[in-house]
């Protein structure tokens, strides 16, 4: 039966796909960076650590980046990678199993978010396409990603990045008027389009 859904091709690594050196947990990483120096932080050696994907670029919900999380349920640590490339949910799509060789990536902190990428004169560049597949190495397993379910008062630092699905919410009552005709695209939105939720 022909289909025009898009459908990512299976690809033949084993799992146990070389990824020589030193396995650490992604909370380990995000611990590398220093909240009270700021400052960025560079790998070097043979670390990596395993993750799933949890982002997809399909609908340009994402740009440039990945977002990568511990397990596949009850996830402990999220981060955010910065790559310079597009539609990488060709290759990185939802649940896709990833290990992530750290020996030359860069750790810092940006709105709120842990990032990787490569420094660059004191900022953090996203990594470049030639050097994708220095940094990524793509498993052929694609887990089912299972919501962390919580309600707003479970908010925390330690879930971002990370999926979760938010129960007992609602939209602010003061977005159902005449002059709001949309939840998304209004006139006065900029690059986001920031909506007030409230617990319900």
């Amino acid at each position: 039966m022909k289909t025009d859904d898009y459908e990512v091709p299976q690809s033949q690594l084993p799992e146990n796909v070389s990824t020589e050196g030193t396995k650490i947990s992604l909370r380990a990483v995000k611990n590398s960076y220093n909240e009270e120096t700021g400052e960025i932080y560079t790998f070097s050696g043979d670390q990596y650590f395993e993750a799933y994907v949890i982002s997809s670029d399909r609908a340009g919900n994402f740009y440039n980046e990945l977002i990568l999380q511990d397990h596949p349920e009850n996830p402990e640590a999220g981060i955010q990678i910065l790559i310079d490339e597009n539609a990488l949910y060709q290759r990185y799509n939802f649940g896709r199993k990833v290990f992530v060789k750290l020996n030359g990536l860069s750790i810092s902190k940006n709105n709120g978010l842990i990032q990787l990428g490569k420094q660059n004169r004191g900022d953090l560049d996203p990594i470049v396409s030639s050097e994708i597949d220095e940094h990524l190495i793509r498993s052929e397993i694609v887990e089912e990603i299972i919501p962390l379910q919580i309600n707003i008062g479970d908010f925390s630092s330690d879930l971002l990045s990370t999926y979760v699905q938010l129960n007992h919410i609602q939209f602010n009552r003061n977005l159902f008027s005449p002059s709001n005709s949309t939840f998304a695209a209004e006139v006065f939105d900029q690059y986001d389009g920031l909506r007030q939720i409230e617990e319900c």
